[in-house]
């Protein structure tokens, strides 16, 4: 007789009645062949506040190179990747460039962070450390090289 692959339920949590305890494990979840409730389906990202820190320096990082590029301040891309890609696709292909690299950033972490928590943490603080670089440079040189009105 073959044996059965065990049963597993995947769902979303859902919140518990009045008139069902609290259990130290899910009683509606069924049980795997080694006696443990199945993983629940993830549905929210690790590391919520450090991913909305990353994609608002990565927002802004993108606005202030739009401005320095503008004619008033003559600036010009120092990163060559990001420069190769605004000489080939204009500002448009600059903004999808620097949102697509902010994003795979953020798939990095979470793929990391699923696998070891605190790698990915840490991860995930270092981008925002990093990202903090090139906004800091543009504030400085706004503050320093303002156009003669």
């Amino acid at each position: 007789m073959q044996k059965k692959a065990p049963l597993r339920r995947l769902y979303a949590p859902m919140a518990q009645s009045p008139e069902q305890p609290e259990t130290g494990s899910d009683a509606n979840a069924v049980e795997g062949s080694n006696g443990q409730a199945p993983p629940r389906r993830r549905t929210h990202v690790l590391y919520p506040n450090y991913y909305t820190w990353f994609v608002l320096l990565s927002a802004l990082d993108v606005m202030f190179t739009r401005v320095i590029l503008s004619p008033t301040y003559r600036g010009r891309e120092l990163n060559w990747v990001a420069n190769y890609v605004l000489q080939r696709w204009d500002v448009t292909g600059l903004v999808i460039y620097k949102f697509l690299l902010a994003a795979f950033v953020v798939v990095i972490c979470e793929y990391v962070g699923r696998r070891r928590h605190r790698t990915g943490l840490r991860l995930a603080r270092w981008a925002v450390l990093i990202g903090c670089v090139p906004v800091a440079v543009q504030v400085y040189l706004f503050l320093t090289h303002l156009p003669h009105m």
